[in-house]
């Protein structure tokens, strides 16, 4: 489980997750369009 932080860092962790290769698949396996990238 992830530890909880401030919303500003939780946030840029998930940005960064999602502008990552790992959480693009992770999308692109559920079905989701791919993420813009940033």
């Amino acid at each position: 489980m992830l530890k909880t932080s401030t919303a500003p860092d939780a946030a840029k962790r998930f940005a960064d997750f999602l502008a990552s290769d790992t959480g693009l698949a992770t999308f692109q396996r559920f079905g989701f369009p791919p993420a813009p990238k940033m």
